[in-house]
C-alpha cells in the first residue's frame, strides 16, 4: 500500500507509517527538494539487500498542492502505482492543501490512501494528546491537557515534547500548578511577539523572538502561517471599514474577541489596504520557496524580515 499524509507533525507521520507500513523496518528518507521523482521511482521498483520490504518517505510532494509538476514523471509515478512493487511501501508527505482535482491526488483519494492531519482542531488535538498520554500509560488529568495545549500554541509536536519534559519531573499525576512549572507558555509568546515585531518592522527585536522560535524547533511554515493569518486580519478590517461593514462579520471566521479585534484595528493603521496585499503576496511567495527548497528552512524567515523592512524605504506609509 502507498500513502500520502497531509501534515506538518512529525510525531503523527511518524505514529501513522509505524501503524501502516512495514514493522521493524529502517525508513528510507527522500526529499522532492533534492531528489526526481524518477529516482524516487527507481528505488520504490527494486527489493532492499539487507531487508525483504522497504519503506520510503518522500518529503515536500508539493505536486499534490499548488505547484506543477513535469506531466512525464506524473504519468510514469501513476505508471508505477498502477503495477507497485509490492514490497515497498511509499509515503509521500505534504504539510499545505492538496489539489483534489490533479489526476495524482485523485488516483490516493479513490484508493482511499489520504490521511489528512493538516488541520487539527481543538478537540481533535485533545484526542490525539489524549492518546499520546494513554499509549505512555500516563495519568494527567484534563485540566493540565487543556493548559499544555495551549501553551504549545495547539501544536501536537511541541504538545508531546512538553508532556515528556513534564513527566521526566513527576512520577504522579501532576497538579495544574505543578504543569505550569514545567510547561511554558514562552514559545507561544514568542509567536505572538514575533508577528508584532514584525508588523511594527522592529529587524532587531523580530530577529531577536526569530532566534528564540528556533530554539523550541517551530517550523517555518508554522511562523509564515501565523504571519500570513495577522496580514490577512489587517487586510479584512480596513475592507470592511472601507465598505461600511462591521468588523466582527468579516472576521467571524476566526472568532476574535473584542480586544484582539481592537488589537487588529491599531495594528491596520500602520499600512494600506495596498501595502497589505502586497505583504500577502510576498509571503506566499516565500512559502513557495520554502515548500519547492529554494531557500533553506533556516533562513527562510530571516530573509523575508529583511526584505520586508527594505520595503520601508521604497513604500512609504
Amino acid at each position: 500500500m502507498n500513502y500520502l499524509i497531509v501534515s506538518i507533525y512529525h510525531r503523527l507521520i511518524d505514529d501513522f507509517i509505524k501503524e501502516k507500513c512495514f514493522k521493524d523496518i529502517d525508513v528510507i528518507k527522500m526529499d522532492l527538494s533534492t531528489t526526481t521523482l524518477s529516482e524516487i521511482i527507481e528505488e520504490a521498483k527494486y527489493n532492499s539487500l539487507f531487508d525483504p520490504y522497504k519503506n520510503i518517505v518522500i518529503y515536500n510532494a508539493s505536486f499534490f498542492g499548488s505547484q506543477k509538476a513535469d506531466e512525464k514523471d506524473i504519468d510514469n509515478l501513476l505508471q508505477y502505482l498502477s503495477n507497485p512493487n509490492p514490497n515497498t511501501c511509499l509515503i509521500f508527505v505534504y504539510d499545505d492543501k492538496v489539489d483534489y482535482r490533479k489526476k495524482v491526488t485523485k488516483y490516493f483519494k479513490d484508493n482511499k490512501c489520504i490521511e489528512d492531519l493538516v488541520k487539527l482542531d481543538y478537540r481533535t488535538m485533545c484526542d490525539y494528546v489524549n492518546k499520546y498520554i494513554k499509549d505512555n500509560k500516563w495519568n494527567i488529568n484534563y485540566d493540565v491537557v487543556n493548559y499544555v495545549i495551549k501553551a504549545s500554541n495547539n501544536n501536537y509536536d511541541i504538545a508531546c515534547n512538553e508532556l515528556d519534559k513534564m513527566m521526566l519531573c513527576y512520577n504522579h499525576d501532576p497538579s495544574l500548578e505543578e504543569a505550569s512549572k514545567i510547561v511554558s507558555n514562552s514559545m507561544s509568546d514568542s509567536i505572538y511577539k514575533f508577528v508584532d515585531a514584525v508588523i511594527d518592522k522592529d529587524s532587531k527585536n523580530a530577529i531577536k523572538l526569530l532566534n528564540e522560535l528556533k530554539i523550541y524547533k517551530v517550523e517555518a511554515s508554522l511562523i509564515l502561517l501565523s504571519l500570513v493569518k495577522s496580514f490577512r486580519q489587517m487586510l479584512f478590517y480596513k475592507i470592511a471599514i472601507k465598505e461600511n461593514v462591521d468588523p466582527k462579520f468579516a472576521l467571524k471566521a476566526d472568532n476574535l474577541q473584542d480586544w484582539q479585534i481592537k488589537k487588529v484595528s491599531e495594528s491596520s493603521k500602520k499600512y494600506s489596504i495596498e501595502k497589505l496585499i502586497n505583504t500577502i503576496h510576498l509571503l506566499a511567495e516565500y512559502d513557495y520557496k520554502y515548500k519547492s527548497g529554494k531557500l533553506d528552512k533556516d533562513v527562510i524567515i530571516n530573509s523575508f524580515i529583511l526584505e520586508f523592512i527594505e520595503w520601508k524605504k521604497a513604500l512609504y506609509i
